[in-house]
């Protein structure tokens, strides 16, 4: 299937949308680690945790175009991502949350456009 012939699915474009409005809000609470603590004052936010939200969300912005093109590597990406994310949350708290499990919805919506990407 040629790259040009392929129509990108309205919920690629909502997961790509999202994941650049999401990356801003996590840019911006990364960089304002009091923002973090006043969730929980008697929590106190691992510095990996910064670097990793950092770079999860950096990536994930590179991703967009190629994930609005349709290429098949970006839905591996983000799985990866996703897992990566599961692992951290682990190693950081001991257990996985709500927020974690949400990076189910745009997998959801990539795994099924899977078979339309190249």
């Amino acid at each position: 299937m040629n790259n040009a012939s392929i129509k990108t699915p309205i919920s690629i474009k909502l997961v790509a949308i999202f994941n650049v409005f999401a990356a801003l809000v996590t840019l911006v609470v990364v960089g304002n680690p009091e923002f973090v603590q006043s969730w929980d004052p008697n929590h106190k936010v691992p510095t990996l945790w910064f670097y990793w939200m950092t770079i999860s969300a950096i990536c994930g912005v590179l991703a967009v175009p190629f994930l609005w093109k349709m290429k098949k590597w970006t839905a591996y990406f983000y799985l990866a991502l996703f897992v990566l994310g599961i692992a951290m949350a682990m190693v950081l708290w001991g257990k996985i949350s709500t927020y974690d499990l949400a990076g189910l919805v745009p997998l959801f919506f990539i795994y099924i456009n899977l078979e339309k990407m190249t």
